[in-house]
């Protein structure tokens, strides 16, 4: 489930460039950051 949520983190962040909305991209890369770090330090993923 970890690794899914990276992924969709990931499809969003890449919507939003397609839409040319910086925002958005900017908030959802900052929201991926946080959610890789926690699943690194709980040792959901190996990302």
């Amino acid at each position: 489930m970890a690794l899914r949520a990276l992924e969709l983190t990931d499809e969003l962040c890449r919507g939003s460039l397609r839409r040319g909305d910086v925002l958005a991209f900017a908030r959802l890369c900052a929201c991926g950051a946080d959610l890789r770090e926690f699943c690194v330090c709980a040792q959901l993923a190996d990302v």
